[in-house]
């Protein structure tokens, strides 16, 4: 193809112009995966950024508001680490300029207006934080192909590893919330990037060790567990050191990581020095949360866990459509195999965080699947370079084009998922949910439909007159049961919680999986299932 071109220029005899033209042509290609990848995904998040209501929202809020009260940047509150609060806090800004620039108000006037008509009664503040948090989120995908890039510098691999984050519904989705683990997603992508790069260029070591190590620190100040992404820093600079690879001294090398990594910690969570009671407390509490289980997201410790997290990562984590993301996982081990077989030092550099983190959070009694978003970058790494050896292994060129073929309508089905995902949550508030609704049940006669009475009274009277297969009676002869998402309670709701697939299916917006949610307080929607299913849910019960 690059021939191709060459000849095309040749032909075209431009001249000394000939290799400028050339040289844009490269550049073009180059960047232009990343920066269609990022538009896509920050285009598509932006649209359903309006989704409603998010549990771990009025942390950051009330953290924002404990700010400005104690003109401190103190949370006081240490369960979690305070930087998603800061980004918050961020969010201010565009708000608090003409009021500062305005001489009539004073700093106390400023504060109270910003507290009690900004933070809590203006939505345009908490969508423009919602989209600060979804711009972070998205660099992850251009530290994925600049990592790859730079590994292996193969623009196609690279392209491949970052659309596996970039069109991600598990990604896209959680990076509209106000939490930190898709930004502690990115910081997972730069680091992995940092090492790459070292790799690549040891000479650079020195710096890069230092960027790696502040980095982590920052990571560590989104969540905790983000500490452990020190492990690929520390391997990379003893395999330097093991191959005298500008890397003379091991010790000083090691202790200089460690100590940018507690200064980028610290930069983050002060108060790990300046309130070290309440620091230790709060973690303490939160080591004995996990440890005892969270309503119905407990989980056996162990090997259970570990099932279900790889149950997660293998049959959802790459795509909403099952198959495809088994496929892309499938080639995870692939990849992984070969980078061994290849480079065992590469290998166990990039190897080392995923299994330590998994092995940490296997020990855990609490599944949140947000809590290893934090491995997207690493598997697509290796999901791309298993599906680059694999490419290499196919000889015939029609073998060779269908597996490009395959991957090109896999992620062009992600993308039109996103852009679906987005428009369903666009519409929460219209009536299109309840005219799929009707439509399902009149294009399905042979079946009769109990509907709760919420349903009932959603449905429009006209549509139900002309329905004969619907009922409020729960008897022998109902196939299907509908009822409303948010009448249920949490109980019924997290029966099925961290089952892939498992969640009765609805007519609803998109704005998460409730598969892995199912005590999502956002927008109501419309469940449906058997009547066998909803009677041992203790959803109806039969009518005497």
């Amino acid at each position: 193809m690059v021939q191709r071109w060459r000849d095309l220029l040749n032909s075209l005899n431009i001249g000394i112009g000939r290799k400028r033209v050339y040289s844009l042509f490269q550049s073009i290609k180059l960047f232009l995966p990343p920066i269609v990848l990022i538009v896509i995904f920050v285009s598509t998040s932006i649209k359903g950024v309006d989704f409603g209501f998010h549990w771990d929202e009025a942390r950051a809020l009330r953290a924002v508001e404990g700010f400005l009260k104690s003109e401190r940047l103190l949370p006081g509150w240490y369960r979690w680490p305070p930087m998603f609060s800061y980004i918050a806090l961020a969010g201010l800004i565009p708000y608090a300029i003409p009021m500062v620039m305005n001489p009539e108000l004073s700093w106390p006037m400023v504060k109270t207006i910003l507290i009690n008509e900004v933070i809590y009664d203006t939505p345009t503040y908490l969508l423009n934080v919602r989209m600060i948090f979804i711009y972070i989120s998205a660099i992850s995908i251009l530290w994925i192909y600049l990592g790859q890039l730079g590994w292996k510098r193969d623009w196609r691999e690279a392209t491949l590893s970052a659309a596996l984050l970039g069109l991600s519904w598990e990604a896209a989705y959680h990076s509209r919330f106000v939490a930190p683990d898709a930004i502690m997603m990115q910081f997972g992508a730069l680091i992995l990037m940092i090492v790459i790069l070292i790799m690549r260029w040891p000479h650079l070591s020195g710096f890069l060790y230092r960027a790696a190590a502040l980095f982590v620190g920052f990571a560590g100040g989104l969540k905790y567990p983000g500490i452990f992404l020190i492990l690929p820093v520390y391997m990379v600079a003893i395999v330097n050191w093991r191959r005298k690879r500008y890397t003379r001294k091991l010790l000083p090398t090691i202790i200089a990581i460690t100590g940018w990594f507690v200064l980028g910690f610290l930069l983050i969570v002060p108060g790990a020095v300046l309130e070290p009671i309440r620091f230790f407390e709060a973690i303490s509490s939160q080591i004995e949360h996990y440890g005892t289980g969270h309503r119905g997201y407990t989980v056996t410790a162990g090997w259970n866990h570990l099932w279900l997290m790889l149950n997660y990562l293998g049959r959802v984590l790459f795509s909403p459509y099952q198959w495809i993301a088994i496929f892309f996982a499938l080639l995870v081990p692939i990849g992984a195999y070969h980078l061994y077989n290849e480079n065992r030092d590469k290998f166990f550099i990039l190897a080392i965080f995923p299994v330590t983190y998994l092995i940490f959070f296997m020990s855990q009694s609490v599944m949140f699947v947000r809590n290893i978003l934090v491995l997207a970058p690493f598997l697509t790494i290796f999901s791309a370079r298993g599906a680059a050896y694999v490419y290499k292994l196919m000889k015939p060129f029609f073998a060779r084009a269908t597996l490009a073929l395959l991957i090109i309508l896999f992620l062009g089905l992600n993308t039109y998922w996103l852009f679906f995902a987005a428009e369903t949550i666009k519409d929460r508030h219209t009536n299109r949910f309840a005219q799929e609704l009707t439509s399902y049940i009149e294009e399905t006669p042979d079946q009769t439909f109990y509907l709760s009475e919420s349903i009932w009274n959603a449905l429009d009277v006209f549509a139900k007159r002309s329905m004969l297969n619907i009922t409020r009676s729960v008897s022998v002869e109902v196939d299907i049961v509908v009822v409303s998402f948010l009448e249920l309670s949490q109980n019924t709701r997290t029966i099925y919680a961290n089952q892939a697939f498992a969640f009765p299916e609805g007519f609803g917006p998109l704005d998460i999986n409730l598969d892995y949610y199912p005590s999502w307080e956002g927008s109501d929607r419309f469940i449906y299932m058997p009547l066998v299913q909803a009677i041992e849910m203790g959803i109806v019960a039969m009518e005497n």
